[in-house]
């Protein structure tokens, strides 16, 4: 019995897509990704050095919060965020954001 529950187990375990790799997003994006600017978007400086920094802390584990001035684009870098991340590493993955 033990013997078949370890089976089962591996035979889970195997069917289970890669783990999320975390490692890449430690990267520096020097321009945005190809994908982003599809519509024709293009972020400024200091949006991709803010989407930088939350792949950076994704990547590390740590919890961040974006905060500046009204109106410099702290919504557009957490889409980016958001849609680099299912992009990139979590392709097969739900995402469940809640609005407050």
């Amino acid at each position: 019995m033990l013997l078949r529950k370890q089976k089962q187990k591996e035979e889970r375990e195997s069917k289970r897509f890669d783990a999320p790799k975390k490692s890449h997003l430690r990267k520096k994006l020097e321009e945005q990704p190809e994908y982003l600017g599809a519509n024709g978007g293009k972020l400024h400086p200091y949006q991709l050095e803010g989407l930088n920094w939350l792949r950076f802390s994704w990547s590390q584990g740590t919890n961040t919060i974006l905060a500046d001035e009204m109106g410099l684009g702290k919504t557009i870098q957490a889409i980016a965020f958001l849609y680099g991340l299912w992009k990139e590493v979590l392709k097969f993955t739900l995402f469940n954001v809640a609005a407050s």
